[in-house]
C-alpha cells in the first residue's frame, strides 16, 4: 500500500516500540537482582551531582541533535532518489527498490555486527575506563581503549572484508522476496560499500568511549559536528545530477568518508589527551589481522563460488553459499590468526567456545 501511515498505524508502531523496550527492561531485571543491583528511590537531590550530570547531558543531547540533522538531510536526498527513479521508470522491473529503501535496509543489516560486537564490548569497557579516569590514570584510559579496539577488530574486520564477497547472497536471502524478488541485486553495491563505513564507524564509536570516561562530552559534540558537516557536504556533492539508481551507494561513500574523518580526528585528539593509544602496537596488530582476514576471505570466496557452480543462482544456493562462506571465514581467521600469533583472536575464540556446552561436563 502506497502513501503515508494512518494515525492508527502510527499509534500501533509507537505503542509496539514502547512495549518492546519495556519488555527488554523486564527481561534484565532478574539478572540485575542476581548481580546484586537493588533499586531504592531517593529524593535528596541536593549534593548528589545532578547539576554536573545535567551539564554533561546537555552536550550529549546536542550530539544527538546534530546526528539527527545529518540523518534527516541524508534521508531527504535518498527519498528524492527514490522519487526520481519512480518517475523515470529506471528501477529494475519497473518498480524495484532504490534510494531510501536500499540505504535504510542496508544500514540495518550492517548495524547487526556493530550491535552484537562493538556495543557489547564498549559497554563492558566503559566502567574500567571511568575508574581509570577517576584515578587520574590517563595511560590506563588509553590502554583500555586500545585493548578494546583490538578485540573488537578481531570480530568486526572479518565481517568488513567478507561482506563485499557475499553482498549479493545476503541481498538475495534478506531482501529477495515479494516486490524485490527481481531487484534484490540492487542492494549488493550498497551493502559492500557499507562494510568500509562499518570499520570507520566502529573505530570512531570506540574512541568516543574514552572521551565519555573523561567526561569530555563537549569535545565529543565538536567532533561529531565535523562528522555531520562532512557527511552532509559529501552527500549533496556526490548525488548532484546522477542516475537515481546510484543514490544509495553514493550516500554510503559520503557516510564512510565522514566517519573516516571522524575516526581520525577523535583518535588523534584522544591520543594527545591520554598520552597515546599504543599506536605502534595497534598498527602491527591491524596489519596481521588484515592478512588473516584477507586470506580467510579468499577461502570463503572459493567456497561461495563452488556452491554456486553446483547449485546455480537460486535462493537455496545463496543461503548455502552464505553459510559456507561464513564458516570458512570464521575457521580461516581462527587458524591463520593462531599461526600469526594474534592473541586477540584466540581470546575471542576462547570466549565463544567457553560458552558452548561440553559433553561429559560434570554437574555441580
Amino acid at each position: 500500500v502506497l502513501g503515508p501511515f494512518s494515525a492508527h498505524q502510527e499509534l500501533l508502531l509507537g505503542l509496539g516500540s514502547t512495549l518492546g523496550i519495556a519488555i527488554q527492561l523486564l527481561v534484565l531485571l532478574p539478572y540485575l537482582r542476581r548481580a546484586g543491583v537493588t533499586f531504592r528511590p531517593r529524593f535528596d537531590f541536593r549534593g548528589t551531582g545532578l547539576g554536573h550530570t545535567l551539564r554533561l547531558g546537555v552536550w550529549t543531547v546536542l550530539f544527538v541533535v546534530v546526528n539527527q540533522i545529518a540523518y534527516t538531510i541524508v534521508v531527504r536526498i535518498a527519498s528524492d532518489g527514490t522519487a526520481q527513479s519512480v518517475v523515470q521508470g529506471c528501477a529494475a522491473g519497473g518498480g524495484g527498490a532504490t534510494g531510501y529503501t536500499i540505504y535504510a535496509n542496508a544500514f540495518l543489516v550492517v548495524m547487526v555486527p556493530h550491535s552484537i560486537a562493538t556495543v557489547s564490548l564498549a559497554t563492558a569497557m566503559l566502567p574500567r575506563l571511568s575508574a581509570a579516569a577517576a584515578d587520574g590514570d590517563l595511560r590506563g584510559v588509553g590502554a583500555g581503549v586500545a585493548a578494546t579496539m583490538r578485540t573488537t577488530y578481531a570480530l568486526v574486520v572479518p565481517v568488513v572484508v567478507l561482506l563485499p564477497v557475499v553482498a549479493l547472497d545476503v541481498s538475495d536471502v534478506v531482501y529477495g522476496y515479494g516486490a524485490a524478488q527481481r531487484s534484490f541485486a540492487l542492494f549488493a553495491p550498497t551493502l559492500a560499500l557499507f562494510a568500509v563505513g562499518l570499520f570507520f564507524f566502529t573505530s570512531h564509536y570506540l574512541v568516543l568511549r574514552g572521551f565519555y570516561a573523561l567526561e569530555r562530552t563537549r569535545l565529543v559534540f565538536g567532533i561529531q559536528c565535523v562528522v555531520a558537516v562532512v557527511n552532509i557536504v559529501l552527500a549533496v556533492a556526490l548525488t548532484r545530477g546522477i542516475d537515481p539508481g546510484q543514490t544509495a551507494p553514493r550516500l554510503v561513500i559520503a557516510y564512510a568518508c565522514a566517519y573516516a574523518v571522524g575516526a581520525a580526528v577523535s583518535f588523534v585528539v584522544l591520543s594527545r589527551l591520554v598520552g597515546g593509544l599504543e599506536e605502534s602496537r595497534l598498527l602491527r596488530y591491524a596489519v596481521r589481522l588484515l592478512v588473516a582476514a584477507g586470506l580467510a576471505t579468499l577461502l570463503a570466496w572459493a567456497g561461495r563460488e563452488a556452491v554456486h557452480a553446483v547449485l546455480g543462482q537460486t535462493k537455496l544456493a545463496a543461503l548455502v553459499a552464505l553459510a559456507v562462506a561464513g564458516l570458512l571465514e570464521v575457521a580461516g581467521v581462527a587458524v591463520i590468526g593462531r599461526a600469526l600469533r594474534i592473541a586477540e583472536i584466540g581470546e575471542v575464540v576462547g570466549l565463544v567456545t567457553g560458552r558452548l556446552p561440553r559433553r561429559g561436563r560434570t554437574r555441580t
